[in-house]
């Protein structure tokens, strides 16, 4: 029987090797999207009731999901880039289900792989550093600002600390994942009815963000936005508050470091290449 130890060792390696192939960062944030570009694997986007699905025949593709959170996509777009990698046949997600009793485990691997090439040891250890994060008593805030950065789920980087990285013990993740998103959000921006958030604080280093029409990109200290996509709502305590208006991008410039923000249509249907283009793009 395969151990966990070993699935994620596995999932390590070959997400370093994916990365040092592709002449990427080793800790910095990436896009799936454009991994899987790069990769030759095709993304088709459509309004289904699942995670995901890997087409390897007659020539490698995924179908994605729109119906699910952003940063849902985003793990799940790396998943499906972990049966392509490892040589998996077609696979069919219907539901998050990671570690459950009785899963496959080329699912468990996939899972490993997607965690490590979204969420690097070295750049996750490094983004607690220079967090000055204490991890015995690390905060939500702090972890939900990892986690935007990284592009993935607040849980989901919970759990990869925990599992993944060996970063924190058992009661550290239970209590982090007390804490719901909403009630993080609330205390960045109070209320508000937003349909997602993503916080750009002060340490960031992602160049690529993804966020849908009705969700919100927080962004704290100097920085300088350009394009239509975002709409600039308010000041809050945690920087400046920006909506997504309309599908497009928009752009967040700070120290020389420029950062594309993708927004996306609500419920959109296509290829995933075109998931950001401006509506009058589309003819």
């Amino acid at each position: 029987m395969t151990s966990r130890r070993s699935l994620f060792q596995d999932g390590s390696r070959e997400a370093a090797q994916c990365r040092d192939n592709l002449n990427l960062d080793d800790s910095d944030p990436i896009s799936p999207y454009c991994v899987a570009e790069r990769l030759g694997v095709r993304i088709r986007v459509k309004a289904l009731d699942m995670e995901g699905t890997y087409v390897p025949e007659p020539r490698p593709r995924i179908v994605l999901s729109s119906l699910r959170p952003m940063p849902r996509r985003t793990f799940t777009v790396a998943h499906e880039l972990g049966h392509h990698v490892f040589g998996h046949g077609m696979s069919i997600d219907a539901q998050e289900n990671a570690y459950q009793a009785g899963r496959p485990v080329e699912e468990d691997l996939a899972d490993a792989f997607a965690g490590h090439l979204l969420m690097p040891a070295f750049g996750i250890r490094q983004a607690l550093h220079v967090r000055g994060i204490n991890r015995s008593a690390p905060s939500p805030l702090e972890i939900f600002a990892i986690a935007s950065d990284y592009g993935v789920g607040y849980a989901t980087l919970v759990q990869h600390l925990r599992w993944g990285l060996s970063e924190f013990g058992e009661d550290t993740a239970k209590v982090l994942l007390r804490s719901q998103p909403k009630a993080i959000r609330a205390t960045l921006i109070g209320d508000n009815n937003l349909k997602s958030l993503t916080w750009l604080d002060c340490h960031f280093r992602t160049t690529s963000v993804e966020l849908e029409v009705g969700g919100g990109l927080l962004v704290t200290g100097p920085h300088d936005h350009h394009g239509s996509a975002l709409l600039f709502e308010k000041v809050t305590a945690g920087g400046r508050l920006y909506r997504a208006v309309a599908r497009g991008r928009s752009t967040i410039t700070r120290g020389g470091r420029q950062t594309q923000i993708n927004v996306w249509q609500t419920d959109f249907d296509g290829d995933a290449r075109y998931r950001a283009l401006e509506d009058n793009d589309d003819d």
